[in-house]
């Protein structure tokens, strides 16, 4: 049976959406560029990879050879798949106009059964199995069952379908369905293709639908409190507004949530609560402290009620928590929250109602209380006040406590007096006595509280701002402006970016002219006047924003020339110097020409006399005035002044010193140190340090220290050089190759001279420039040969290629004793032997112990002492009559050996040769 190309889209349509399959998400992976196109065999590999796994679906090669060729690019040669995927997920037929698409969108397939499977039942039948649902759907939803989870077990390929016999003998009913019922059902949800399955899931969807018709709820609308149709009498409205401005007061000053109280009874939020369940949380809430009778919460539930009889919290929720507040104040600027009038809410009284006996004898009582008050002048209040039980003033007391202190004034009325006193003042929510309020009904002079009358919400109106007026810059000198704010910079060392960048988050280089005009305060900028800062700002003004000033620009007009930009780039720039920026104080009058020349002759005369009595008496001023300039600053007040002058007795009369004053005033003060310096120049000092620098220089000059114990021959340079190798047993190679990574056997001579120093031979300069030079490449000559160098120090451990000379015998070196290299000629020789032969006959005859005299002086045992220390213990052995001051020299130097840069004596030679001479063994006893 040949089936067209739509018939199979819709089978595919109705499949994915049932499993809710991707279908693009199989073709994304064979088209790597998202062209939308896949080749036919890949095309027909992703549709049997998505349809896997769905027994009831599937598809013929006919079929998916169907599907290519509609969707098949001749051009190309290939299928496109995204077009494919649209048609498989539209939501609705973009071809058929006569529909809105909002009624032809297609509503997803809720359970596993991809459509409904139904046998064809008559109308009689099919209104049977209704009521059978009908009867059932009670059961169901009042105890909220679950059909599926029911049948899920039996059902093993989850496809929605299970044996008759088994959804007939696990039929989750009522007792009361008859088992001709259950069969009917059972044959109603048949499955037309197979005669012994049923359904179940269109069981479980046909029972869902049948709840929901009789369980629909009405359509929900906002709850709204009840308006009845009569009018509503004024005293009721009244009577319900005390009521809710009483329990108002109450949350407020209590800090009630009177949400709490009902939302425990609505589990789903929908803010409707039975009847009950509302005038039980009223009562729990604030239903003492409000004082609220039994009338007052059903006109209350009666108010917030709905149509159904229950009860909508929310609103009466909300019109008491914001008492005296408004919601969302920050959105709603123009409006000003009513505030409680002043003593509104203080303590309140039991309102309970007395009837008209009771009022007249309460009357009574209070006015036989109140005039024993006035006539005996007596203050009920303090008394009261000391048994107020709580520090916090809790303005109560008890009853006992209240007739204690009435019986103490001796005004105690009868008890059934006392009894109304007590009920009127008693206090609504713990039952006590309010005491400041009793006071105030008997007292005239007492005053407790006082509620002020309430003040009508303030008008909001927009008033326009004054037009700013004009402002006269003419007279304004904006250069000389910039230069003081550049001297101030100068000498604070001020940053200027430091006080805008916090204004300007966006770094854009803008800020508001208030802003700029505050920063400039900021700064220390303090000494503008108002007219002075507006042609700041208007010199600076944004041509963008001309509510903006730029303060990248006034930065860069101040700083450009204390320290121009990008000086990196231009070195030879020539920079002002610093102190070229630096302005006198203002007011200061720096030249005495600038002043008539009547008071330059003032000024002359009177400080030639100062000046003269100055120097006369020594006098030094400048300790004077620093004990009147706490500040240090060079400023003093004129008052002070012509203290100090007065003080060390320089005339002058009122002319003179009001010209001086003249001269040496500015806008701080008198300036003592410009007057000084006026009155007794001080004398030009010359700088010493470039001096001192020059001379430190020629101290300091690095001199090479000459070199002690040099050796110049080179063949004993290399004797010195494999004699510390055969010591310290080291590899010369080891220390050259690292610098030589080609094996060339050349390296540097400085790499040489490293090397050398790394061996740590102990060669002088001169020493390691003739080794250099002896060992130097004569085809490059900043290069040494190392390898030769190193063949010639490693001989004395073996010789090179002794493998290709068999027959050559090699001599170990031996290196020779220290002392033993010093050479001596005849004479001195001759004279040495015959010193030495007379202290052995010495040493023989008297068996005297030589190694424990030096020994003593040998502190770092290396067998080593001075030739001081040698004569010295000649001297103690009494030995010193036969050695000559020459012939101790002469053994100093036939034992001399040179440790570190100190010739030393080796004494163990030295005694070693007198005791072989003298044939005496000094460790035998």
């Amino acid at each position: 049976m040949v089936i067209s190309v739509e018939e199979i889209e819709h089978k595919i349509r109705m499949f994915t959406r049932q499993k809710r399959i991707r279908l693009k998400d199989f073709f994304v992976d064979w088209d790597g560029l998202r062209s939308g196109y896949v080749t036919k065999p890949r095309f027909n590999r992703c549709i049997d990879k998505a349809l896997l796994g769905i027994s009831s679906m599937k598809l013929t090669p006919q079929d998916i050879d169907q599907l290519a060729a509609k969707y098949l690019n001749t051009d190309l040669g290939e299928v496109c798949y995204r077009d494919f995927v649209e048609t498989i997920e539209e939501s609705f037929e973009p071809g058929i106009l006569s529909k809105p698409p909002q009624l032809q969108v297609k509503a997803t397939v809720p359970f596993l059964g991809t459509e409904r499977s139904q046998v064809d039942v008559r109308p009689d039948e099919r209104r049977k199995v209704y009521d059978i649902l009908v009867k059932i759907a009670h059961y169901y939803h009042y105890r909220s069952m679950n059909i599926r989870a029911t049948y899920w077990d039996f059902d093993l390929n989850k496809s929605g379908f299970i044996q008759s016999r088994q959804f007939v003998t696990f039929f989750p009913g009522p007792p009361e369905v008859k088992y001709e019922e259950i069969m009917a059902l059972s044959k109603y949800y048949q499955d037309p293709l197979y005669a012994n399955r049923v359904n179940y899931l269109n069981f479980r969807d046909d029972i869902a639908q049948v709840i929901d018709e009789l369980y629909k709820p009405e359509k929900p609308s906002p709850p709204t409190p009840v308006q009845p149709e009569e009018p509503v009498p004024e005293a009721y409205l009244s009577e319900l507004q005390r009521a809710v401005e009483r329990i108002r007061v109450m949350v407020h000053k209590n800090g009630i949530r009177t949400t709490e109280f009902f939302k425990d009874h609505d589990p789903l939020r929908s803010y409707i609560i039975s009847r009950k369940q509302f005038v039980d949380g009223l009562y729990l809430c604030c239903g003492r402290e409000a004082q609220l009778s039994k009338i007052d919460v059903e006109n209350i539930a009666n108010f917030y009620s709905i149509p159904d009889g229950r009860v909508h919290y929310q609103p009466f929720c909300h019109t008491m928590e914001h008492a005296y507040n408004v919601p969302a104040l920050a959105k709603k600027p123009t409006v000003h929250p009513v505030l409680p009038p002043r003593g509104a809410l203080g303590r309140t009284l039991n309102s309970t109602t007395v009837d008209t006996l009771d009022e007249k004898h309460l009357q009574e009582a209070l006015g036989q209380i109140k005039s024993q008050i006035r006539k005996r002048r007596m203050l009920l209040q303090p008394n009261f006040k000391d048994y107020d039980r709580s520090v916090g003033y809790t303005r109560v007391v008890t009853r006992n406590q209240f007739e204690s202190v009435l019986s103490f004034f001796n005004v105690l009325p009868a008890q059934q007096y006392c009894d109304i006193i007590c009920r009127r003042f008693a206090d609504p929510t713990t039952g006590d006595v309010n005491y400041p309020a009793f006071c105030e009904a008997v007292d005239h002079e007492f005053v407790h509280s006082k509620v002020d009358a309430p003040k009508p919400a303030p008008k909001v109106e927009y008033v326009a701002p004054p037009r700013p007026l004009p402002v006269d810059t003419s007279k304004v000198d904006i250069e000389e402006i910039l230069r003081r704010i550049r001297h101030f910079v100068v000498v604070n060392r001020v940053r200027i970016s430091e006080f805008f960048r916090d204004w300007d988050e966006m770094r854009s280089g803008l800020v508001t002219k208030t802003i700029f005009a505050r920063c400039l305060q900021y700064m220390g900028v303090d000494w503008l006047s108002p007219v002075d800062v507006y042609s700041m700002q208007k010199r600076y003004t944004s041509p963008q924003k001309p509510d903006m000033c730029s303060w990248f620009a006034f930065k860069a007009e101040i700083e450009s020339k204390i320290e121009p930009k990008d000086l990196e780039k231009d070195p030879n720039k020539e920079v002002a110097s610093i102190e070229t920026h630096v302005l006198p104080k203002v007011g200061a009058v720096l030249d005495t020409r600038e002043l008539p020349r009547v008071d330059q002759l003032r000024i002359d005369a009177a400080i030639s006399r100062m000046a003269e009595r100055a120097v006369y008496r020594s006098i030094d001023l400048r300790p004077v005035f620093q004990d009147w300039d706490p500040l240090q600053n060079g400023h003093v007040t004129q008052f002070q002044w012509r203290q100090v002058l007065s003080m060390l007795e320089f005339p002058a009369d009122d002319n003179e010193f009001e010209a001086i004053r003249k001269r040496f005033s500015d806008e701080i003060g008198f300036d003592y140190r410009r007057f000084m310096h006026y009155m007794v120049p001080l004398p030009v000092l010359v700088s010493e340090y470039p001096y001192h620098i020059d001379t430190l220089h020629k101290v300091n000059e690095q001199k090479k220290p000459p070199e002690l114990n040099a050796v110049k021959d080179i063949r004993a340079i290399i004797a010195k050089i494999k004699i510390r190798v055969k010591k310290d047993r080291a590899r010369a190679h080891e220390f050259f190759k690292d610098y030589d990574k080609l094996r060339s056997g050349l390296i540097s001579k400085i790499n040489f001279t490293r090397a050398l120093d790394l061996m740590k031979l102990g060669l002088k300069e001169s020493e390691i420039e003739a080794v250099t030079t002896c060992f130097t490449c004569p085809i490059k000559p900043d290069f040494v040969m190392y390898w030769p160098f190193c063949d010639e120090i490693e001989s004395i451990f073996t010789l090179k290629h002794l493998d290709k000379n068999p027959l050559v015998t090699p001599v170990q070196f031996n290196p020779p004793v220290d002392w033993h290299a010093n050479n001596m000629d005849t004479v001195e020789d001759k004279d040495l032997h015959i010193v030495l032969t007379r202290i052995a006959k010495y040493v023989g005859k008297n068996r005297t112990q030589l190694f424990p005299f030096f020994r003593d002086y040998d502190v770092t045992h290396n067998g080593h002492c001075t030739k001081n220390e040698l004569y010295r213990v000649l001297s103690v052995l009494d030995m010193n009559k036969l050695v000559s001051n020459y012939e101790c020299e002469l053994i100093g130097k036939r034992f001399q050996v040179i440790y570190g840069e100190q010739r030393d004596v080796n004494y163990e030679a030295f005694c070693n040769e007198i005791y072989d001479m003298s044939c005496f063994e000094p460790n035998r006893p």
